[in-house]
C-alpha cells in the first residue's frame, strides 16, 4: 500500500485475471478483499465517529486569517499557510501529521462564524426538534433557511413543564462551503464540522454536510457491488478447488468456514444500515410545505398558554395533544380559523390537580383549498 510522508493512504482493492492464479496466493488475497469490504461498511456506520478513539483524530482549527492543525489531542497546533496550492498544503498537514491519520478530520469553527441560540420548546423526538428549530431559522438570524446549515443540542429536560431546553447553532453556507470544498480539493473530507469552545475542543454540534438522496443511492450501489466482489471471490476459491491437491483443499475448507461468521455478521450490518436510511427517504416523501402551514396557523389561532406536545398529520386529518390553562377554550379558536373544520376533542380532557393544567387531546380536519 503507498505511503505519502508516513501517513498510510487507503485505495481500492485491485485484481489483475491476467496474472496466473495459484492456489498459494489466494489466502492473501480474501484477506485484503475482506480487510477493504470491512473498512468500507465501518465507513457508512452512524456510530463509527463516536467509537473512533479521540486521541487519535487530527482536529483543523478554523480562524478568520488562518488555519491551525492539531494531529492529536497531546499535541500543539501548527499553523497552516493557506495561500499554498492544493499540492504544497496538503504536503504540509501531511507533514505537520507526523503519522497521525488524517482521515477523520475534525473541523472546528470559530464563534464568529456560527450565530447561536438557547431555545425552550416542548419535550419532543430528537427529528421533531430539529423540524421545529428549522421553522423558525428566518427569526433566529438574518438568513433563509436554505442558505444555513443548523445543528441542535439538548442541553435539559423539565419534565413538570414539559419543556426542553436547546441550543442551536446556525452556520451560513457561505462559512463552512468554502472550507469543505478546499479540503475535497486536496483529498481530505470533513468528517466533523463544530463550533470550537472555550478550552479547544467542539461543543457538540454536528454542522457536517447531510448525506444527499444520491449518496445514500450510491452507498446502496456500494453494497451491491461488494456483494459481486464477493461472489467473484467464491467463484476463485471454487476454481482453486479443482486445481490444487487434497492437502490444499482441506487448508481452504478450514479458512472458509473461519470466515463464514464474518460474512454473516457484514450482512447483518447491510440491513442494519439499510433500516436506518429507510425512515430518511419516508421522511423525504413528506410535504413540507402542508406541515408548515398547519404549524403557522396553530402558531396564530392558540394563545402562549397553551403548548403543543405532539401534531400529527395524515392526509387532511390532524390530531394534536398538549396541556392549556382552559382547554375548552381552544375549540371556539380553531373552529374560528378557515383553515380548520370538525374540530373536536378526541379524548376527555384531564387536568393535572398540582399543576391546573388541562392535558387535551383535539382531532380536526384541514379544509380544502381551490387548486
Amino acid at each position: 500500500m503507498p505511503t505519502r510522508s508516513g501517513v498510510r493512504m487507503r485505495e481500492p482493492i485491485t485484481i489483475d485475471f491476467g496474472v496466473p492464479l495459484r492456489g498459494g496466493d489466494l489466502p492473501a488475497l480474501i484477506a485484503r478483499f475482506w480487510v477493504w469490504w470491512a473498512g468500507q461498511l465501518r465507513d457508512l456506520l452512524p456510530w463509527r465517529r463516536a467509537a473512533a478513539p479521540a486521541w487519535r483524530q487530527a482536529t483543523l482549527y478554523v480562524r478568520p486569517d488562518r488555519w491551525f492543525l492539531r494531529p492529536a489531542s497531546d499535541a500543539a497546533a501548527a499553523p497552516l499557510d493557506t495561500e499554498l496550492s492544493d499540492g504544497a498544503l496538503a504536503d504540509q498537514m501531511l507533514q505537520l501529521a507526523n503519522g497521525a491519520p488524517l482521515s477523520r478530520l475534525c473541523v472546528l469553527l470559530p464563534h464568529e462564524f456560527v450565530i447561536t441560540r438557547r431555545m425552550e420548546l416542548p419535550q419532543m423526538s430528537a427529528a421533531h426538534i430539529r423540524q421545529a428549530v428549522e421553522l423558525q431559522v428566518d427569526r433566529m438570524s438574518p438568513f433563509k433557511a436554505d442558505a444555513v446549515r443548523l445543528a441542535t443540542r439538548v442541553v435539559g429536560r423539565d419534565s413538570d413543564k414539559g419543556s426542553t431546553n436547546v441550543d442551536v447553532a446556525i452556520v451560513p453556507l457561505s462559512r463552512v462551503r468554502p472550507i469543505e470544498q478546499r479540503l475535497r480539493a486536496i483529498g481530505l473530507t470533513a468528517a466533523e464540522v463544530d463550533v470550537e469552545g472555550e478550552d479547544g475542543v467542539g461543543q457538540g454540534f454536528d454542522l457536517s454536510e447531510p448525506p444527499s438522496a444520491d449518496e445514500l443511492r450510491r452507498s446502496r450501489s456500494l453494497n451491491v457491488g461488494l456483494a459481486v466482489a464477493a461472489v467473484l471471490v467464491w467463484v476463485l476459491v471454487i476454481y482453486a478447488w479443482g486445481e490444487a491437491g487434497r492437502a490444499e483443499i482441506e487448508r481452504w475448507e478450514g479458512r472458509i468456514a473461519a470466515l463464514r461468521p464474518q460474512a454473516e455478521r457484514s450482512a447483518a450490518l447491510r440491513q442494519q444500515v439499510e433500516s436506518m436510511i429507510a425512515p430518511i427517504v419516508r421522511a423525504n416523501a413528506h410535504d413540507p410545505g402542508q406541515t408548515l402551514s398547519v404549524l403557522l396557523e396553530l402558531t396564530r389561532v392558540l394563545p402562549d398558554s397553551v403548548r403543543v406536545l405532539d401534531l400529527r398529520l395524515e392526509g387532511d386529518t390532524v390530531a394534536l395533544s398538549g396541556l392549556a390553562v382552559n382547554a375548552p377554550d381552544m375549540i371556539g379558536l380553531l373552529e374560528r380559523s378557515s383553515a380548520f373544520r370538525d374540530v373536536k376533542f378526541s379524548s376527555p380532557v384531564v387536568r393535572k390537580s398540582e399543576t391546573g393544567v388541562e392535558r387535551f387531546e383535539v382531532a380536526l380536519r384541514l379544509e380544502k383549498r381551490a387548486p
